[in-house]
């Protein structure tokens, strides 16, 4: 008996030590976007605001995409400049700079598309 005592004492001398665990990663840091969970409890929700956050950050309005889910479209608005006063020759030049400023938004919105996918695809587990 005195030997099933000993083992007995020896276990509990043998504490477990506390082991503390690293926060989540959702938890760690904060703006930065998670990795997207599938299936029951999954983070969609957090997904979403994290990733809108950085993709109107880095993208302007081409990251309206994730809350309106559809592009942004921009729109030549040009005002009224014959009722200004203006000539014809300036109001000519004037709607050419808004079309070239169109282009360039549009063409920076196409070349970004690519990169907000890249972004999307990045922050998303592969399937079990």
């Amino acid at each position: 008996m005195s030997t099933t005592n000993q083992q007995q004492s020896s276990k509990s001398d043998k504490k477990k030590t506390f082991k503390q665990y690293a926060r989540k990663r959702e938890e760690a840091k904060a703006g930065m976007i998670l990795m997207l969970n599938y299936g029951k409890g999954n983070n969609f929700y957090k997904f979403k605001a994290a990733l809108l956050e950085t993709a109107l950050r880095e993208y302007g309005n081409l990251g309206n995409l994730i809350e309106q889910e559809k592009y942004y479209v921009p729109v030549l608005d040009l005002p009224d400049y014959k009722a200004m006063g203006i000539s014809t020759a300036n109001i000519d030049f004037m709607k050419n700079e808004s079309m070239k400023e169109l282009a360039k938004e549009v063409g920076k919105i196409n070349r970004d598309k690519p990169k907000l996918y890249g972004l999307i695809r990045q922050h998303m587990r592969c399937g079990k």
